[in-house]
């Protein structure tokens, strides 16, 4: 499992692990205390991937849904869910991650025995700090339908419209390809049956041209025999009215 980082904010990153969440079958990136481990390591939360019970692992994903309406109420400016927010305010009161520099460099752990609650902690002080900026922070949903992902729109222009391009960004652009390439399709489909309409039209012109082109030629060649007959009956004439006046 890859996990992606592209929400801006430790705590909306974390609520994206639930992927699609109005389809009929949301994905869940968070399959077991290991992947919720390791997720804690990608983050940067955790230096090392503690080892988490089950009961830790299921108040983490409780935190993550508390995170995820808050931020919903937020920003169509509705009111905190109490319950919501009693559990995130709880979560951030827990210990952080302790913090040391070694020779090795920046190291994060949680105690032993609370690595859960650390990473909850984190995640919590996050939204806390996240949802008391929402005047000052332009938080987004993406603007892929089937996507439910939130993130902090830091663009210089502040039109930032998909939660990452690699996924739906590409997937949009791919879409709207596609409908350009089916509808062009479409037209030259239609073009060429005009066309070819047109050229049967033409055909059948020209043929009646030709009929009537050679019907003409047969009238004048009528015309030319009976103007020989006249020639040839106007020579008799002449001939009989000379020998009459012989």
């Amino acid at each position: 499992m890859t996990f992606v980082f592209v929400s801006g904010d430790l705590a909306l990153d974390f609520a994206g692990t639930l992927k699609w969440r109005r389809s009929a079958a949301p994905e869940e990136l968070l399959t077991g205390p290991a992947e919720a481990a390791r997720w804690a390591v990608a983050a940067g939360v955790l230096s090392t991937a503690p080892r988490l019970s089950t009961v830790e692992f299921a108040g983490l994903l409780e935190l993550r849904e508390a995170v995820y309406r808050l931020a919903v109420a937020g920003l169509a400016g509705q009111p905190w869910p109490p319950a919501d927010l009693r559990a995130l305010n709880a979560a951030a009161a827990a210990p952080p991650p302790r913090v040391t520099l070694t020779a090795g460099g920046v190291r994060r752990a949680g105690p032993p025995s609370a690595a859960g609650a650390s990473i909850g902690a984190a995640v919590a002080v996050a939204a806390v700090e996240l949802l008391g900026s929402l005047g000052s922070l332009t938080v987004r949903e993406c603007a892929l339908d089937e996507c439910t992902r939130l993130f902090v729109d830091r663009s210089r222009a502040g039109n930032r419209t998909w939660c990452g391009m690699e996924e739906c960004g590409n997937r949009v652009k791919a879409a709207s390809y596609r409908a350009r390439r089916a509808t062009g399709a479409d037209a030259a489909g239609a073009g060429g049956g005009a066309g070819g309409a047109d050229g049967g039209a033409g055909g059948a012109r020209g043929g009646v041209g030709r009929g009537a082109g050679g019907a003409r030629g047969g009238a004048d060649r009528v015309g030319g025999g009976a103007g020989g007959g006249q020639a040839v009956g106007g020579m008799a004439v002449s001939a009989s009215r000379q020998a009459m006046r012989s």
